[in-house]
C-alpha cells in the first residue's frame, strides 16, 4: 500500500500518547498506523493521511502535548518513499510486535497488567484519603490535651493521636485558640485552666 503522508508526535508517557492519538484521529481524516516505544517513558504516535490532514493532526497533537507538558518532538513527512514503510515493520518486529497490516487499525492494549507496586500505591492513596476525611471532635481534643498534664500539645501530636492530617489538627487547635479555650505556649498549645467547665 502506498503511504500518502506521515505525521509523527513523540511524547512522554503511554497515557499521554493515547490521549494525543485520540485527539489527532478525531481532528482530521488520518488513521494511526503505528505507535513506537523506544523506552517505557517515550512513545511516538504515527498517523497516515493526505498532507493537509497530517499537518492538522500533528498540530493538534503537538499543542495538546505541550499543554500536558509531555511534548518531545513532531514531524510531518509528505509522500515518503515506499522503503520507509519497512522501518515500521522492523521497529514492530524488534519490539516483539507483529508486522503492521495496513488494512487493520493499530491495536492498543487497553488493559495493562497491574503490578504489585501499582496496587500497593493505590491502597496507600486510598488510606491517605480515608485519613484526610476523618474529623476531630472538639471534646475529644480537649480530653486529650487535659491528659497531657500541663504540657503543651503540638500539632504533630494531635495528628498522630487522632490519625488525621496536619491541616485538620492545626485547624482544630486554632479553633480552640480562637474560642479563648487555649493559648500558644512555647512550641505547642495549652488549654487555659478551667476549660473543662466550658460548654461545647
Amino acid at each position: 500500500m502506498i503511504i500518502q503522508s506521515l505525521g509523527f508526535v513523540e511524547v512522554r508517557g503511554a497515557a499521554n500518547a493515547i490521549l494525543i492519538a485520540d485527539a489527532m484521529v478525531k481532528s482530521s481524516n488520518v488513521r494511526i498506523i503505528s505507535e513506537t516505544r523506544l523506552d517505557p517513558g517515550q512513545v511516538t504516535v504515527i498517523v497516515e493521511g493526505d498532507i493537509g490532514a497530517c499537518m492538522a493532526a500533528v498540530e493538534v497533537g503537538t499543542n495538546l502535548a505541550k499543554l500536558n507538558n509531555c511534548y518531545i518532538s513532531s514531524l510531518i513527512k509528505g509522500k515518503p518513499d515506499n522503503a520507509v514503510e519497512g522501518l515500521f515493520n522492523k521497529a514492530n518486529v524488534s519490539s516483539g510486535k507483529p508486522n503492521l497490516d495496513h488494512n487493520k487499525p493499530a491495536k492498543v492494549n487497553a488493559e495493562p497488567k497491574a503490578s504489585k507496586k501499582s496496587s500497593l500505591a493505590v491502597k496507600k492513596a486510598a488510606q491517605k484519603r480515608k485519613t484526610r476525611a476523618k474529623r476531630i471532635k472538639l471534646h475529644d481534643l480537649v480530653e486529650f490535651m487535659e491528659s497531657q498534664e500541663n504540657m503543651a500539645t503540638t500539632v504533630a501530636q494531635v495528628a498522630e493521636r487522632f490519625n488525621v492530617g496536619i491541616r485538620e489538627a492545626r485547624s482544630k487547635l486554632q479553633l480552640l485558640i480562637g474560642q479563648g479555650r487555649a493559648k500558644r505556649y512555647n512550641r505547642g498549645i495549652m488549654l487555659i485552666s478551667g476549660d473543662a467547665n466550658n460548654p461545647e
